[in-house]
């Protein structure tokens, strides 16, 4: 399918470089030079994809990744000069799903958009008419097909593409536990690639921003030699 990407530099000739890079796989792009820019496109219209530089010249793109979690679980991909790992881990914690630092080359650029790609099909696929589940998860209220996550008194819960797509699938499956290749697999498109710690980086940025009490780890099991499973409703 053909994606809506909004994608934010001050570079010129790096908007350029991506437009022509992505439009080749008939991806519809939309570009922004600065933050401000980017922030009157967000209300103007629906991305399925942001890419995005950290470094604006008037405003942070960290602000900007937040900015766009607190309504949207579309997928974001940060491109940064920055060689920071801190900026990296910073920008992941806070809802980005991917990292390519510059200089990047275009192919591993249009690999990492395929990835999404087909992680948002298979999400669609997925989705059913009984769309929402929230009984007996601690109060919460999932809705799958709207890819929103509310507390009791509507505060949202920014979960990134990736976070939500692990959440879900766990939920959907709460009789088992599941080792980290069959939630690599099923939830982020089989990223071996991205090597198994990112399923426990992503299981441990769902219960820190779901029960930032630190109860997580009683509602997101870790199964010894096994992997995770979501704790039953009527379990302890």
């Amino acid at each position: 399918m053909a994606l809506n990407i909004l994608v934010v530099d001050d570079e010129v000739d790096i908007l350029d470089l991506i437009r022509n890079c992505l439009a080749a796989d008939e991806h519809n792009i939309t570009t922004a030079s600065s933050f401000l820019q980017a922030t009157q496109l967000l209300e103007q219209a629906d991305y399925d994809l942001f890419i995005l530089d950290l470094g604006l010249g008037d405003g942070s793109g960290l602000d900007l990744v937040q900015k766009i979690r607190a309504k949207h679980h579309s997928w974001i991909i940060i491109l940064s000069g920055r060689t920071d790992p801190i900026d990296r881990v910073v920008g992941l914690e806070i809802g980005a799903d991917d990292y390519i630092n510059k200089p990047f080359h275009v192919r591993e650029l249009r690999s990492r958009v395929n990835a999404a790609e087909r992680r948002m099909n298979t999400d669609k696929t997925n989705v059913t008419d009984a769309s929402t589940t929230s009984e007996g998860f601690s109060g919460l209220n999932i809705s799958f097909a709207k890819r929103r996550i509310e507390r009791l008194d509507g505060s949202i819960i920014p979960l990134s593409a990736q976070e939500f797509a692990v959440l879900q699938y766990l939920l959907e499956h709460p009789e088992t536990a599941h080792s980290r290749d069959d939630i690599m697999a099923a939830a982020l498109g089989g990223q071996q690639d991205r090597g198994e710690r990112i399923v426990d980086t992503l299981i441990r940025r769902i219960r820190g921003k779901l029960f930032p009490d630190g109860t997580g780890a009683q509602w997101i099991k870790t199964i010894h030699g096994k992997g995770y499973q979501i704790a039953h409703p009527q379990q302890d």
